[in-house]
């Protein structure tokens, strides 16, 4: 029994270093793979807000989201960047197309970050984090915004409200991770000063830190975070309801991932796990059955 728990350590310990391998692998191919195709367009500089969504296989979302933006959000001059890291070309596609209609900022982030993130072997944030870091490497320092705020593609606001006033003078703000090992932003839904990124050079790839696993995200508690008590830092309230009781779901992480949605500052809610990537059966439909009804979820905001 003693050989046994001996290897299994073993086996974990080998995975965590060669999941920050692939970590640090995935941030070199974002460095490299070349500047956006879309330009920067010199109106679209020195904004006020910037709110970056990154896409993921499912235009249904970024539609409502889209919709749910310009409806709620007060904050004047701001600009809407969604960041396509879908794998799928039809869905990207329809993301495009969408976003023209909308007029809202495509970035069609490189396939190759996606490709190369060997999710057979390492789950987790790597395809976010790498998403994000070629976003802000190669696209955003040049738009250089006062604010910046990165959300979800399954996070909406169903009231008005301003995320420039959630921020106020912080240097950042949002929905906190807090492990044994470190703590950071969940980059679904947070918010930076500019000028405190441009200091600090931030990067939001996963990382295991000891056994603590830091997920997208997770590497800014060395870059960003580390000089920080986040028993003295600001938080937004954060309610985790779960409004179904699908059958079969019985560990923590599936009902979790199935059948539980968030509400941050009372105002905003986060379909949890909206592009069912915990591959939750019948996902896809409570999803669709959501976005068909977000005006019902207003009980839980208050």
């Amino acid at each position: 029994m003693l050989s046994w728990i001996k290897h299994s350590t073993f086996i974990r310990k080998t995975h965590r270093k060669a999941f920050n391998v692939n970590a640090r692998f995935i941030n070199f191919v974002a460095m490299h793979a070349g500047r956006a195709k879309t330009s920067v367009k010199e109106e679209h500089k020195n904004r006020p807000l910037v709110v970056v969504t990154v896409a993921f296989n499912h235009v249904g979302l970024i539609e409502k989201q889209i919709e749910l933006l310009r409806q709620n959000l007060t904050d004047e001059g701001f600009l809407h960047v969604v960041a396509d890291n879908s794998p799928d070309k039809n869905c990207r596609r329809q993301i495009e197309q969408l976003c023209q209609e909308q007029h809202v900022v495509y970035v069609s982030v490189p396939p190759i970050i996606e490709r190369c993130c060997w999710h057979r072997v390492f789950y987790g944030g790597i395809s976010h984090g790498g998403a994000l870091n070629w976003l802000y490497y190669h696209y955003l320092r040049e738009l250089s915004p006062k604010r910046l705020a990165l959300l979800d593609h399954d996070a909406f606001p169903l009231a008005p409200t301003s995320l420039c006033q959630s921020l106020g003078q912080r240097p950042f703000y949002g929905v906190k991770r807090i492990m044994e090992h470190g703590w950071y932003l969940w980059p679904g839904w947070c918010l930076f000063s500019f000028d405190f990124l441009l200091k600090h050079q931030p990067d939001f790839l996963p990382i295991y830190v000891s056994d603590s696993y830091l997920d997208a995200g997770g590497n800014n508690f060395f870059r960003l975070f580390q000089s920080f008590s986040p028993m003295k830092t600001e938080f937004p309230m954060v309610k985790t309801h779960r409004i179904k009781k699908t059958k079969g779901l019985t560990r923590h992480d599936e009902i979790y991932h199935g059948d539980c949605i968030q509400i941050i500052e009372g105002k905003w809610v986060h379909i949890i796990n909206g592009s069912n990537c915990a591959h939750i059966p019948g996902k896809e439909k409570v999803v669709q059955k959501l976005l068909n009804n977000l005006d019902r979820l207003q009980p839980y905001t208050s």
